[in-house]
């Protein structure tokens, strides 16, 4: 991850309740599913009510929720702003799954090593995925 725990904790982005033991975990598509392109008034209202949702279930330890993109953490970062996207998920897998990134309640964030060495011990070469985009 590219992006400090400084520079995370200075954005006005929340962070969702931890939960220990979810009933359930989503993963959600970030770019054109959980956050519109085309933002307007009506569809930032419906984001409003779906984060109160998460928010809601996260605080009953029912649920977390992880985005899922090609995109890197600073560009969903900046859509978040532009969006008015209130809640930090509890975690991104920013870089088409390559990195993962835990958002924790206490303002830090927290890289998933052993992923970061699987994806590594894998034989993982970033130009494999630029050739076939």
């Amino acid at each position: 991850m590219s992006i400090n725990n400084e520079v995370l904790q200075s954005l006005n982005f929340e962070r969702l309740p931890q939960v220990k033991k979810p009933k359930y975990v989503v993963f959600c598509d970030f770019d054109e599913t959980y956050y519109p392109h085309n933002m307007d008034d009506s569809k930032r209202s419906n984001m409003r009510l779906l984060e109160k949702y998460l928010y809601e279930h996260g605080s009953k330890g029912d649920l977390v929720i992880g985005w899922v993109t090609g995109s890197s953490l600073e560009s969903i970062v900046e859509k978040m702003k532009r969006g008015g996207i209130q809640y930090f998920p509890h975690f991104v897998a920013s870089g088409l799954g390559t990195e993962i990134t835990y958002f924790d309640s206490n303002g830090t964030t927290i890289d998933d090593q052993i992923w970061e060495e699987r994806i590594i011990e894998g034989g993982f070469d970033s130009s494999k995925i630029e050739r076939i985009l």
